[in-house]
């Protein structure tokens, strides 16, 4: 595949990076030659897709295990990664509250917010 590093820079952070759509932006940004900051939820998950990406297409990897519906990750999240360019994000970390909308709790809705 073509590298768009040149055209985007290095550097791509995708969260929700470690399964289905996300891990699948994933590869194909890596296959282009971005590195990748992945982010979600689950360490073992992320460890074992960053290890992969590497492996397979020669970039470097960060991984952040956060819960990007608490403030203090989501500042964690930008303090451990303000040192580099960040050229691509991908916000494809998603959640899910099932059920009618009056019957879903006011803290899960702000959760979705």
């Amino acid at each position: 595949m073509k590298n768009s590093t040149t055209k985007y820079g290095k550097w791509a952070l995708i969260t929700g990076g470690s399964a289905g759509i996300g891990k699948a932006i994933a590869q194909e940004l890596a296959a282009k030659g971005h590195n990748l900051i992945l982010v979600a939820r689950n360490k073992e998950k992320l460890t074992r897709v960053a290890t992969e990406i590497e492996q397979h297409h020669k970039v470097k990897t960060k991984t952040y295990a956060l819960d990007l519906t608490l403030e203090a990750d989501v500042q964690a999240l930008f303090d451990s990664t303000s040192d580099r360019f960040v050229a691509i994000l991908v916000a494809n970390a998603g959640l899910e509250a099932s059920g009618h909308f009056t019957k879903v709790s006011q803290q899960d809705h702000r959760k979705l917010i």
